[in-house]
């Protein structure tokens, strides 16, 4: 799975680019949130903020590409759809 961390507003997946968000994760999550929050009540639950990492300079990393990345997040992870 690509999951990382995952809270109410916001889910961090796998990171290729080797940086580490952990320190920016709650930043992101609280930005989530307010924005989430400020969409009508009725789409609140239809909508999800995503973030992964990876270099895109490089083609393929360990054994997927950046078009695997995208198609595996979309596939199994994106449970909503906006």
């Amino acid at each position: 799975s690509f999951l990382q961390a995952n809270s109410q507003c916001y889910t961090q997946l796998d990171d290729a680019s080797g940086y580490d968000r952990s320190s920016s994760f709650y930043v992101v999550e609280d930005a989530a949130c307010r924005l989430s929050d400020s969409l009508p009540s009725n789409l609140r639950d239809s909508f999800g903020i995503y973030g992964f990492g990876f270099y895109r300079l490089i083609d393929n990393y360990s054994d997927y590409s950046y078009q695997d990345v995208f198609e595996k997040v979309i596939e199994s992870e994106v449970n909503k759809p906006y």
